[in-house]
């Protein structure tokens, strides 16, 4: 037989002098002696293994790009929080603002009320100047609407919310036209049936800023409370709208 019938024999294990079949040579290197590189040992990572240096995570994604993910998921938190407390506030400030409104009408409604109450039948001007129960309803009217502008003035908002604090000072002027009103009527009652060229406007002027100040998404009954306060057309339910008994014989 020729040497070429069993050409794999050359890839057995040699035979050496005293018979035995020698193994692989432990002084040679790993990488000759194995087709797969070693198993990790226990605690040590498989890059360890391979390399001798840690690698980056499975995912594939630098340490760098995942703090910058978390840092604009906090941001994305941190601003919604913001706009969902603003939101709230706005609503708060609109409706602590809409109570001193209403508070303030209404005493105007009842100094109107008690100044009617307190008309002859048949007024004219000697009569009315001098008539002391008219001088008191005024007198005291003023006072009580003077009172509930003090309470709307010492209402707070934060300072980037300017069309509330526009909105404020709007109807500040037009609960003063109405103490300047009144205080010229505790002194001549004459004037309360006079033309009234500063409550309409203030009034109308009142009613733009206050409907501008409506938050986004208000709260429930918050536009519905802003509708019926300005829905009547009397400005601020002043005296000069109201029907007066014998008013057109005090003109005659």
């Amino acid at each position: 037989m020729g040497r070429n019938r069993h050409p794999n024999l050359a890839l057995l294990p040699a035979v050496g002098d005293s018979g035995v079949m020698e193994g692989p040579n432990p002084a040679q290197p790993a990488t000759d002696r194995y087709a797969y590189p070693p198993s990790p040992q226990p605690g040590q990572s498989p890059g360890v293994a391979e390399t001798g240096q840690p690698t980056v995570a499975a995912s594939g994604s630098p340490l760098w790009a995942q703090l910058v993910f978390w840092l604009s998921v906090g941001l994305i938190a941190l601003a919604s929080l913001a706009l969902m407390a603003d939101w709230t506030a706005r609503n708060i400030e609109m409706v602590r603002m809409l109570n001193a409104i209403e508070a303030s009408e209404n005493q105007m409604k009842v100094a109107q009320d008690a100044i009617l109450s307190q008309v002859p039948d048949d007024p004219r001007d000697a009569d009315l100047a001098d008539d002391k129960q008219l001088k008191a309803a005024a007198a005291a009217g003023r006072d009580e609407v003077a009172a509930a502008g003090e309470a709307a003035r010492g209402l707070s908002f934060f300072p980037w919310h300017s069309e509330l604090i526009a909105a404020q000072g709007a109807y500040l002027a037009h609960n003063q036209a109405w103490v300047d009103y009144l205080a010229a009527g505790a002194a001549d009652p004459r004037t309360m049936f006079d033309d009234q060229d500063d409550i309409e406007p203030t009034w109308r002027e009142a009613e733009v800023r206050v409907e501008a100040a409506v938050p986004l998404l208000p709260w429930p009954r918050i536009n519905y409370r802003v509708n019926e306060i300005f829905a009547n057309e009397t400005p601020g339910g002043s005296v000069t709208a109201a029907p007066l008994p014998g008013f057109a014989l005090m003109r005659s």
